[in-house]
């Protein structure tokens, strides 16, 4: 009666499994299956992201038109961080599972379960700075922020007066940028050998807990006491008194000034709400080792990373990001092993080598981005003034040619106007790890080195949302906007222009060497009305200038559309395991047993970038006074902006590679992590 209900038992254990087994592979390609068809749901588009009010007065949204390409240097700064999504980990992945999986002669199912805690923090700030500020860092430090009516202004600083700063503003402001992540990978392996010896299928669920902090500090310079004059931000003079007098303080959004309405929407600068939970994404794996036996193998495997992190939305310059920007991944890889010394004695002492390797492609998906203007780096946070057909506004004495566009009074961030629904994809990634293993009994050890690269961003449009084209506007640097009407007798009549400032860079104006002068575009005297009166500056008797034409600030100016960054990093890792084998196989008697195994890792990565290049030995005084007086490093010839390299005219992808050199960044971090979880057999 005995053996007849061990028989029993027996036969029904041997039905579950292999009607497990011959259903895993339908379970696993259904839940891929449904993922896919489903994922609409990361890549649909209410339209609300695309305008930035509802409101008529307010800025404009996107054309949503594509841009013409334009380059980018290696050393400007740039407004976005692609850095490797904190699932995309093969060391950590696999390390010390390597008595687990790829086993051989294997006549039923088999496999390992994880559960990996990892901790991270990245190093190395200066370099994050730099990527993002690029030479507008004052010794590769920090950023100062100084008004129009600043003497000798230091030729890097941001011009206070876009964000509705005093004229005699000047503060210099410190970036120490840091990334933490917490991340929880749930690793599950199978080998399928009881389907077909060789197949096994892997899925890895990697939840991420992410801190993005820029850590900044601004110190005044001195006190501002200087507003700004009639004409210059809005008809009336702007009081020193109604004006903030911190820049961070602005940086957060929600400030408004002169003839402002709508404030900055997207760029902002603070350490709050810069935190972002999240699983970074799904990844399934299928594989077939080809050669496979107790010393070796070599396989080649397809995955497939179903995007589940946090999509990019340039609300914060900063932005905490959980995963790979919502992209699909589609690839392909190898996993081959080759133990070269094994006991004759005890089979758990062996060492050896591993590698792994993987090429994917990370298909478009839909982001909020932020750009600035061609060969303009860090032009996003400039001024724009809305332009509208001009009402009897002329230039030229004597032939009064009328001017197309006038000042619309109404004043918007750069940023909300170049912020924008985009299609964004990577054509290549690649994570490649080689390791040395060995094992002693139940103590094992991975020691190891891993490379991960990516190509830069290729971008194109996302033309699907009905923006408002209606709305035009031009640079205003530090343009008039009014001007009083003069003829012979002071009339009191005060009316927009139509002065723009093409060539304006964040720095400032243009300055033409000869004249001391802001350079406008097309300068014309200016003129009104039939009996074409004498148009003045409000604030004294001199005749204003107008532009005989504006210029129409353009988005097919908008850069980083070919040679955006690519990312390098090399990596050193270990770990250590304790496995709860049981080293006398006659004891299982060939039964089924599970093997709990716990580990700890560590690691360090290091970026592959071009800082040395771009900072030479302007970046190792960061904690050094330094003088402000650098009236060699700028120059201001009136053809200031011929420079510019455009790329629309031609072979855009050649073009920037040839004459530029693209930016590359990455993070560079270091990690330590505790693994545990249970093979069986």
């Amino acid at each position: 009666m005995i053996k007849l209900v061990i028989i029993k038992n027996k036969k029904q254990k041997i039905f579950s499994r292999k009607f497990i087994n011959k259903n895993i592979i339908n379970i696993f390609f259904t839940f891929s299956l449904l993922i896919i068809l489903n994922s609409n749901l990361y890549g649909q588009n209410t339209c609300t992201n695309c305008t930035i009010s509802s409101s008529s007065n307010s800025g404009s949204c996107s054309t949503c038109t594509s841009s013409s390409p334009c380059c980018l240097n290696k050393c400007e700064g740039y407004p976005y961080l692609q850095m490797r999504s904190q699932g995309r980990d093969i060391a950590r992945q696999f390390a010390g599972l390597e008595d687990f999986i790829y086993k051989n002669n294997m006549p039923l199912t088999y496999g390992a379960f994880s559960f990996t805690t990892e901790y991270t923090q990245s190093f190395n700030s200066k370099k994050l700075s730099h990527f993002l500020f690029g030479t507008d860092l004052v010794n590769g430090c920090e950023l100062y922020v100084q008004g129009s009516a600043i003497e000798n202004r230091n030729p890097k600083a941001w011009l206070a007066d876009y964000f509705g700063l005093p004229a005699d503003f000047s503060s210099k402001v410190k970036f120490c940028p840091s990334i933490k992540n917490v991340v929880v990978d749930l690793n599950f392996y199978i080998g399928l050998d009881e389907l077909t010896p060789g197949l096994f299928i892997n899925i890895d669920a990697p939840l991420a807990w992410t801190e993005w902090k820029l850590n900044q500090c601004e110190q005044l310079i001195s006190t501002a006491t200087t507003g700004y004059q009639a004409g210059y931000m809005s008809q009336d003079a702007v009081n020193v008194a109604s004006l903030d007098n911190s820049f961070l303080q602005i940086m957060q959004g929600g400030y408004n000034f002169a003839d402002m309405k709508i404030p900055m929407r997207y760029g902002k600068i603070n350490n709050c709400d810069n935190t972002a939970i999240r699983f970074a994404e799904f990844d399934f794996t299928l594989g077939y080792n080809f050669i496979l036996n107790q010393d070796s193998h070599i396989g080649a495997l397809i995955y497939t990373s179903a995007p589940t992190g946090t999509r990019p939305s340039a609300e914060k310059l900063f932005e905490p990001i959980v995963g790979n920007g919502k992209h699909w991944e589609l690839g392909a890889g190898l996993t081959a092993s080759y133990i070269f010394y094994r006991s004759q004695e005890n089979n758990d002492r062996y060492i050896g080598l591993w590698f792994d390797a993987i090429v994917g492609h990370l298909f478009k998906t839909r982001q909020m981005r932020s750009f600035d203007l061609c060969g303009k780096q860090s032009s996003r946070y400039m001024l724009l003034a809305q332009i509208e057909d001009s009402n009897n506004l002329t230039g030229q004495e004597q032939t009064y040619t009328a001017s197309t566009t006038q000042y619309a009074k109404n004043l918007i961030p750069l940023i909300n106007w170049s912020t924008f629904n985009i299609l964004t994809k990577i054509n290549l990634q690649t994570d490649i790890c080689i390791k040395l293993s060995g094992s002693r009994d139940n103590i094992s050890f991975d020691l190891g080195y891993n490379f991960w690269a990516r190509t830069g961003e290729e971008f194109s449009s996302y033309t699907t949302c009905p923006c408002d084209s209606s709305k035009n506007y031009a640079i205003k640097g530090d343009a008039m906007l009014y001007g009083k009407l003069w003829d012979n007798i002071y009339t009191a009549t005060i009316i927009p222009i139509g002065q723009t400032q093409s060539c304006a860079t964040i720095h400032g104006p243009i300055i033409n060497c000869k004249t001391g002068d802001s350079i406008i575009d097309n300068p014309e005297l200016a003129f009104y009305g039939s009996s074409h009166e004498i148009v003045k500056n409000i604030n004294n008797n001199e005749q204003l200038e107008t532009s005989i034409q504006p210029v129409r600030a353009s988005r097919s100016g908008l850069i980083n559309t070919n040679n955006s960054p690519a990312g390098i990093t090399h990596k050193i890792f270990g770990n250590l395991e304790y496995a709860w084998k049981d080293t006398n196989s006659e004891k299982n008697n060939g039964e089924e047993k599970n093997i709990p195994f716990i580990s700890v890792g560590g690691k360090i990565e290091f970026s592959q970038d071009k800082y040395k290049d771009c900072c030479a030995n302007n970046c190792n005084s960061c904690n050094s006074n330094y003088s402000n007086n650098c009236t060699n490093a700028s120059t201001c010839a009136a053809s200031g902006c011929n420079n510019i390299i455009s790329c629309g005219s031609r072979n855009n992808q050649k073009l920037c590679f040839e004459k530029y050199e693209a930016p590359r960044v990455a993070l560079s971090q270091w990690g330590v992590w505790i693994k545990g979880g249970v093979a069986f057999n």
